[in-house]
């Protein structure tokens, strides 16, 4: 059986300190930071999309989730900064709309009064 402290600790690594949600189409993003039982902060990225829904299937919400650590975070945003400049470079169906909502969710990232 669980002592007192390990169920102190379980539920503080569950409260969310700081919290972001991006809603982009079907699918919802939540940015959440965390503390682990170290006393660590950490981002817990959770992307939702609606499932089912028809006349015969129930409604339910597919859930993927990342976590990632502050010695990561360097490694993780050249990264995407990477892999982002390789998608604008290289897509080929870009239009007004499309290319310019790439270039503000790029900008998200450096941007730290966005909403």
């Amino acid at each position: 059986m669980a002592d007192l402290n390990e169920i102190q600790n379980n539920c503080r690594e569950m409260e969310i300190l700081y919290s972001r949600t991006i809603w982009a189409g079907e699918r919802v993003y939540y940015l959440d930071v965390k503390r682990n039982q170290d006393n660590d902060l950490f981002l817990a990225i959770t992307e939702s999309k609606k499932k089912g829904g028809n006349k015969r299937e129930k409604v339910f919400f597919e859930r993927h989730k990342l976590f990632l650590y502050q010695e990561d975070f360097s490694s993780f945003m050249r990264g995407l900064e990477d892999v982002f400049a390789y998608i604008q470079e290289h897509s080929h169906a870009r239009e007004d709309a499309g290319e310019q909502g790439m270039e503000d969710s790029f900008n998200l990232l450096y941007d730290p009064d966005w909403e």
